[in-house]
């Protein structure tokens, strides 16, 4: 047996597992912007920051934290939202 093929099979694999999860973060860091756009627009829409937390499940203060005046999470940037 040559252990050659075999290693570079698995280099092959790992490779490819670690492609998917780099699409997965990029899917995820998407969704977390989509959220943030959800959030800020409920808001203007009246939805109060109460309201907001108890939806994303914590307080109001951190909900008004995270999305108060950071629009550029809403339209896209690169805020942690």
């Amino acid at each position: 047996m040559h252990p050659e093929p075999i290693a570079a099979d698995a280099e092959r694999q790992r490779s490819a597992a670690l492609l998917g999860i780099l699409r997965s973060t990029k899917r995820i860091q998407e969704h977390r912007r989509r959220i943030a756009q959800l959030i800020v627009e409920a808001h203007e829409l009246g939805a109060s920051w109460v309201e907001l937390g108890e939806v994303l499940g914590i307080t109001r203060q951190a909900a008004r934290r995270r999305f108060e005046g950071n629009r550029s999470a809403a339209e896209g940037g690169s805020s942690d939202a």
